[in-house]
């Protein structure tokens, strides 16, 4: 649930910082949020350079510990 929810605040123009507890499951959160842009896509609801697509990527980050590098 929690990748939809950075996904869409990236999406919308929020930064976001991506944590888990673990490498494994960040890998799986962030290929959620490939998979739901690539669905979008698809669907021709957006394109991979539509400024809502681009943004998501350039807006999202991710970390496995809380430290000073998850901050903007």
């Amino acid at each position: 649930m929690g990748h939809g929810i950075a996904q869409i605040c990236a999406q919308n123009g929020w930064d976001v910082v991506v944590r888990e507890v673990d490498q494994d499951k960040l890998d799986e959160g962030l290929a959620r949020i490939d998979k739901q842009l690539g669905k979008a896509v698809s669907k021709e609801k957006m394109t991979r350079t539509t400024p809502t697509s681009s943004r998501a990527g350039s807006r999202a980050r991710s970390t496995t510990p809380i430290s000073p590098t998850a901050t903007w």
